[in-house]
């Protein structure tokens, strides 16, 4: 399962994210004439949305359809916990069906293996309070640095007068990435 952002012909961009299915479903069927392949553009603000809607249900149930006005959807059914009771929520978002041609058109770029990786802790607190202390004092871009002796560092400079920066001291390096 992968989600493609496609910037602008102007910008020639593509931010790429892949996702175990195994992580993202209990059980699931598709099926479809391009060996079950179903290549799909949707408003990320619709996506976002319904996400965060959904994001504490126990289930949710997605189905790609056809909407009241006939063109395709995906739908989204969950039930939310209430004070009294359970309120079941439908949500559509409107979708378009990349045709093949086009969708054989969206390649992800192959791109040589990284010589070292940083792989951040499930819990990311710590590094988003360090990113919000820094964005307070009027930060707009942001420095990351690793090194091989198991540190890391971010900063960032705010006008000329500012300078900030955080250090990670005893992280741990995987042998085969170093």
């Amino acid at each position: 399962f992968a989600l493609c952002h496609r910037g602008g012909a102007d910008e020639g961009s593509q931010t790429w994210s892949h996702f175990q299915i195994s992580r993202l479903f209990r059980e699931y069927r598709l099926e479809s004439k391009r060996q079950n392949k179903i290549d799909l553009e949707a408003p990320l603000a619709n996506l976002v949305h319904v996400f965060h809607s959904c994001a504490s249900s126990d289930r949710t149930t997605l189905r790609l359809a056809n909407g009241r006005d006939g063109r395709p959807i995906l739908g989204f059914e969950f039930s939310l916990t209430g004070n009294v009771a359970d309120h079941k929520v439908e949500q559509e978002v409107p979708v378009r069906v990349i045709p093949e041609q086009e969708a054989d058109l969206i390649c992800e770029p192959a791109l040589p293996e990284p010589e070292y990786q940083i792989e951040l802790p499930p819990s990311l607190q710590r590094l988003k309070n360090v990113l919000e202390k820094m964005k307070a004092v009027g930060a707009q871009h942001v420095v990351v640095e690793a090194a091989q002796e198991k540190s890391m560092a971010n900063g960032v400079t705010a006008g000329s007068l500012t300078s900030i920066s955080r250090a990670w001291m005893r992280l741990t390096a995987e042998a085969e990435l170093v």
